[in-house]
């Protein structure tokens, strides 16, 4: 799927790298979310206790 580092870089590698790291931002995004919501969830059971 990613493209290979050439010298002379071929059609739609700029728009896939893009899309690379739009994906990995998003994933990022989903991560941090999810750890918060997580670490949330464990204050709340820690209180509960």
């Amino acid at each position: 799927m990613l493209c290979k580092h050439t010298k002379f870089p071929q059609k739609g590698c700029v728009i896939r790298r893009y899309e690379y790291v739009i994906q990995m931002k998003l994933l990022f995004i989903i991560v941090v979310i999810v750890g918060l919501y997580l670490s949330h969830l464990d204050i709340l059971a820690g209180n509960s206790l």
